[in-house]
């Protein structure tokens, strides 16, 4: 199966969770409740700072991942463009998979996963980079579901974007 990314554009990700956008003009501020839900599992807020190689072409997706109790926010700190590859649940938890959709996101957005939403893990289109991700989490591995794909999924990225 391939699934042609699109420029990621806050209003068509709402049914997955939230974009954050950069502001250029200096001396602007934005206050955004990132995670709108509140943690009732009583884990803490988890932020990790990762650095990442860039994903060789062709981009293939061999399995999405999803956090039941917590949204995910990925915040870029030296990025290009990032892949967003997700899902959401169907009512028995599984992926949903005839509505995947995926996103190129720009430099200068943040992106958090709704709380259950299903996900790739992070794919870096241009350059090596590095960005800060944040969850309600004890480590890394607590509350993370895997699901492998029955086949590959195989992203057409765009080449340039404006």
């Amino acid at each position: 199966m391939t699934i042609q990314a699109k420029p990621l554009e806050p209003e068509h990700f709402i049914p997955y969770g939230t974009v954050g956008q950069a502001l250029r003009p200096s001396g602007t501020r934005v206050e955004a409740a990132w995670f709108g839900e509140q943690s009732d599992h009583g884990r803490p807020l988890n932020l990790a700072y990762a650095g990442k190689a860039e994903t060789p072409a062709p981009l293939r997706i061999g399995h999405l991942e999803r956090h039941r109790l917590s949204a995910q926010l990925f915040v870029p700190v030296d990025l290009s463009r990032f892949l967003v590859v997700v899902c959401p649940s169907l009512a028995h938890g599984g992926p949903d998979l005839s509505r995947l959709a995926a996103f190129v996101a720009r430099s200068q957005q943040a992106v958090c996963y709704g709380k259950g939403v299903w996900h790739a893990p992070m794919h870096l289109l241009d350059r090596p980079g590095s960005y800060m991700a944040a969850r309600n989490c004890h480590s890394m591995r607590d509350d993370l579901e895997l699901f492998e794909l029955p086949e590959a999924l195989e992203i057409a990225v765009p080449c340039d974007e404006p």
